[in-house]
């Protein structure tokens, strides 16, 4: 019985290496896993999740599907569970970039033993990309797919040197950016709309003190529009 996926997490299986263990973190049901296994994409998957009834439903679906010996269901948080060098491919997906850097920093022999992270950073993305930056993680690759009317994000990053990038392009997207993504324009309209009512409400509290913030606002979104002219 192979699952199917639905678009967010098939574009995190895309970017998946062959051939490599996973640990998917915060796997759910299993979907991810399962999936990997039965495509032949990996040999060994490790799931690792912390809620009870999301844990149990993931041992059920490994059992279902008679997956007990090539996925491993592990109850915990982040990526306690996993030793360093288990897995060389790290899934985080269906989380705030906040949390995702939390967890990566939380477990430094893990993440070094990895040589890629897969990420599915949910807002504030920001945190996520600059984690990768200041801790030696390079972006090879970026995605964005719409499921149910809203756009995804996923990343896939390698152990490698990264170079500088602009801090406009933490928020956009470097390699988004670079191939002009096609749905890069109304990624970059969430953007901006999230910007106008930060702006908005700092222009309704009409506090002196507030003058330096709005016009760093005022700025980042005349970049973000200039940026999505260039499309």
């Amino acid at each position: 019985m192979e699952a199917r996926l639905p678009a967010r997490l098939q574009a995190v299986a895309d970017y998946v290496p062959p051939g490599k263990t996973v640990a998917d973190i915060g796997t759910d049901h299993a979907l991810l896993p399962v999936y990997l296994v039965t495509r032949g994409v990996s040999p060994r998957v490790i799931g690792v999740e912390k809620a009870p009834g999301p844990l149990e439903a993931a041992r059920r679906a490994v059992a279902a599907n008679g997956l007990e010996g090539r996925i491993g269901v592990r109850a915990g948080d982040g990526l306690r569970p996993l030793k360093p060098g288990e897995a060389r491919v790290l899934v985080l997906a269906g989380m705030g970039g906040r949390t995702i850097a939390k967890i990566l920093d939380a477990a430094p022999a893990i993440v070094r033993a990895a040589d890629t992270l897969v990420l599915q950073p949910q807002e504030p993305v920001v945190p996520a990309r600059r984690w990768l930056y200041a801790n030696g993680w390079r972006i090879a690759d970026e995605n964005l797919v719409e499921e149910t009317g809203r756009i995804y994000l996923v990343i896939r990053a390698v152990h490698e040197r990264p170079e500088p990038v602009d801090d406009l392009l933490l928020e956009v997207g470097p390699v988004l950016a670079a191939k002009k993504h096609p749905l890069l324009g109304r990624y970059l309209h969430g953007i901006v709309q999230r910007y106008e009512k930060i702006l908005a409400g700092l222009n309704r509290s009409g506090r002196k003190d507030l003058d330096e913030r709005r016009a760093a606002v005022r700025a980042r979104l005349e970049r973000l529009e200039a940026l999505r002219k260039c499309l």
